[in-house]
């Protein structure tokens, strides 16, 4: 195989040789005379002599600040040990270590909840560096060089609840990218098997920090799994679960005892972060806004080693990137900024994030929060920093602070001024209609007739979360009003969710994302509002809708969760008078119009009328369908103009509309360097855009002449293609006009014949 020991060609020698001589001042001898060493290096980038060097002058750096030659010395944390399921069982025909992984039996959420980031990363990182010693002693065993090791994912009995955990899946993206970064080609095969579809959507998240060939060595396997696996792997060490003849020494045919148990994580052993109080007054903290796209960058210039950098910060509603930048200075003069703990995405809007760095160095360090990757949300950032000399001791970690969501969100004010607007009071089929045996105030909603599509078009995101927690605050006001009447303490609310009528069309995903967001917040700021919440007439898709919702919900709000089977009025009959039961559920109340739904009582719901909807989403183009250029982008593929653009002050216009689901979109600039190299830099970030939901269009001025990409982004789906309408119009500088329409004019090329289009995979 080209780029491997035996198989060079001259080039490929010659870049070796200077490989050598350029890494020599920072690799012991041992490494330096290894070409199979060496190679990894510069095939991992094209034999790219400049970015191999510089790959492999960072992970020297990232060796030390990680101690990577100790982390094996400690052993796993006991949450690792006991509930990762994934080991070496075995090696592979050609002598390659074979690591399997029950997937399907790792709780992430438990882990993810009871480890902090760091140790999990060094627990990935201890799996791989154990992968290269595993590989030098079959090297040495064998006689002959082993390289890259096999890895076995068995996704049987994966769950949504278990396995899809948005935070923990970012930060494993970011940990892949570690791996890859740091230990290059040291996969020589990924099978999947047992696959359900969830699985796609938890790789099209991980995808994009995945290398190229990194992705051709991933094989998602079928019902034929056996057969494709005995063809790398002999029976005895495959294990029976997946049709080989391997079980443990309790003759699971799964190899628990090999790989570990996995299970679901007692919350027992979750981090006390997430439960603890903050003692300290809002006054030590600094309130800073760190600005959608920005950053912000602390430095402390540290004179002693061994001194302590301790931090503890919070978001409000969203979360931030934080990480922590050594400041290095070369001999030659050059700065370097490493980052000894990686900058990540931390959830600091759901717990207060704290931690520590020992700095053995003196030298400059930053602190920094990055926002650069929300292009819509500033972030509220409370955060204190504390700098202790090495002879002082740790103080007790503080908790979080007190929650301000009331006063922030003026939710109170809302329900006292009774001002929700028109559309939310003719649609939303939901209402308080009397009160339970026990006093509590009993709200009732008609979930079939609610026009869930309907109330996301028409409202913005803000006001719809803002009327939803109001129903919330209403409930607790009736149940103040409750315990002062009945001279007892009322708490809580019980909930009836209808659900007749119900159908596809409630399956709206932006107004599901939004809502379980939603949800989060009841759980965070009205605790034990819910008393009982029952559900009835549920049809089977429901089910499906539950499984997106149920993550976001508490454990004691799900256990208040009842789903009623076709005795519902019976068991509604036991809590609530049949006088405040809707006689279509089995009770007496009616509306004053006889409705026996209580639709003049609850809301009346139905079909939101187009005429509500926000008038930029219905905004049409002018333009004929004929002016279109019509294209389908596959799933997991990519479509890319590109456009050489020769005079400065050449503006770029477009506008572009997408059938029944979204894409990415965005402009790359590609910049030459004086070495010859390419940049493609994103002067437009590519991001998903609404274009099933609103025409999208928009413009940029080229200052610079050169080549420019608009780029249509489909890699994160892998189930639906999407069919694009677009036009592109290259307007010259004498002829741009700073104007959010199009001009209609002669001269204006609209998608240009002399364009390139490329696409990426199935398409090209």
């Amino acid at each position: 195989m080209s780029g491997h020991v035996g198989n060079l060609n001259q080039k490929q020698q010659e870049i070796l040789n200077q490989f050598r001589n350029n890494v020599a001042n920072i690799l012991p001898q041992d490494e330096l005379n290894d070409d199979y060493f060496l190679l990894r290096w510069l095939r991992a980038r094209d034999f790219d002599l400049q970015k191999s060097e510089q790959m492999i002058r960072k992970n020297c750096r990232f060796r030390k600040e990680w101690k990577i030659d100790k982390i094996l010395d400690g052993g796993y944390p006991e949450i690792w040990r006991k509930y990762h399921p994934g080991g070496f069982i075995g090696h592979d025909k050609e002598g390659s270590p074979l690591f399997l992984i029950n997937a399907g039996k790792f709780d992430i959420k438990g882990v993810f909840n009871s480890m902090k980031l760091e140790e999990i990363t060094k627990c990935c990182l201890a799996r791989a560096e154990e992968s290269m010693q595993l590989c030098a002693e079959q090297s040495k065993l064998l006689g002959r060089r082993i390289e890259g090791i096999i890895v076995i994912q068995n996704l049987a009995d994966f769950s949504v609840m278990k396995g899809f955990y948005k935070p923990a899946i970012t930060h494993f993206g970011k940990v892949v990218q570690l791996l890859e970064d740091n230990y290059p080609e040291f996969m020589k095969h990924v099978f999947v098997v047992n696959a359900p579809k969830i699985f796609y959507v938890m790789f099209a998240m991980i995808k994009p920090f995945l290398s190229q060939k990194t992705k051709d060595k991933m094989h998602v396997l079928g019902a034929n799994h056996k057969d494709i696996l005995q063809q790398f792997i002999d029976l005895d060490n495959m294990p029976k679960a997946l049709g080989g003849n391997l079980v443990d020494k309790d003759g699971d045919p799964n190899c628990s005892a090999m790989t570990g148990y996995g299970g679901d994580v007692p919350l027992s052993c979750y981090l006390s972060e997430l439960t603890k109080e903050n003692n300290r007054p809002l006054e030590d903290y600094s309130s800073v806004v760190v600005a959608r796209a920005n950053t912000l960058r602390l430095n402390y210039d540290i004179d002693v080693p061994g001194t302590l950098l301790k931090w503890e910060f919070k978001t409000d509603h969203h979360n931030i990137a934080f990480g922590v930048i050594k400041v290095i200075e070369n001999d030659d003069g050059t700065v370097e900024y490493y980052e000894v703990i990686p900058v990540m995405r931390r959830n600091s809007h759901l717990l207060l994030e704290e931690g520590s760095y020992i700095c053995e160095d003196a030298g400059k360090y930053i602190l920094q929060f990055d926002n650069t990757f929300s292009w819509i949300n500033s972030k509220t950032l409370r955060y204190i920093v504390d700098i202790l000399p090495p002879d002082e001791t740790i103080s007790d970690a503080v908790g979080t602070t007190n929650c301000r969501f009331r006063k922030e969100w003026k939710i109170r004010k809302l329900v006292e001024e009774d001002n929700f607007p028109e559309v939310w009071r003719n649609y939303y089929p939901g209402d308080y209609i009397g009160y339970d045996k026990e006093g509590s105030p009993l709200f009732f909603v008609n979930m079939g007739k609610f026009d869930v599509k309907g109330i996301f078009l028409s409202l913005k995101s803000d006001d719809l979360t803002k009327y939803c927690l109001a129903v919330a605050e209403k409930g607790m006001q009736l149940c103040e009003n409750q315990s002062e009447k009945l001279g007892r303490k009322i708490e809580n609310v019980t909930i009836v969710e209808d659900m007749a009528d119900m159908s596809m069309t409630g399956h709206y995903k932006p107004a599901i994302t939004l809502f379980t967001k939603i949800l989060g917040l009841f759980d965070e700021n009205y605790p034990e509002y819910m008393k009982h919440v029952f559900v009835v007439n549920a049809p089977r898709i429901f089910h499906f809708f539950f499984a997106i919702i149920k993550p976001f919900l508490s454990k004691k709000t799900r256990e208040k969760m009842r789903f009623l089977g076709s005795n519902y009025p019976q068991v509604l009959a036991e809590y609530i008078d049949k006088d405040v039961i809707p006689k279509a559920l089995g009770g007496n109340l009616v509306d004053k119009d006889g409705d026996p739904h209580c639709s003049g009582l609850i809301g009346c719901g139905g079909q939101v009328p187009t005429s509500y909807y926000r008038s930029e989403l219905i905004k049409d183009s002018e333009r004929p369908l004929d002016d279109y250029s019509l294209v389908v982008i596959a799933r997991g593929d990519s479509m890319k103009l590109n456009y050489d653009i020769e005079k400065p002050g050449t503006l770029i216009q477009w506008e572009f509309k997408t059938e029944y689901h979204n894409i990415g979109f965005g402009v790359i600039k590609v910049i030459e360097s004086k070495d010859g190299s390419e940049e493609n830099y994103e002067v437009i970030p590519v991001m998903r855009r609404s274009s099933h939901i609103v025409l999208e269009e928009g413009s940029y001025f080229c200052d610079e002449p050169g080549k420019y990409i608009l780029h249509f982004d489909n890699s994160f789906s892998w189930i639906t293609s999407k069919q694009l309408r677009y036009v592109i119009e290259i307007i010259p500088p004498e002829k741009a006009m700073p104007s959010d329409h199009f001009e209609e004019n002669d001269d204006t090329t609209k998608n240009p014949s002399d364009s390139e289009i490329t696409c990426d995979g199935k398409n090209e």
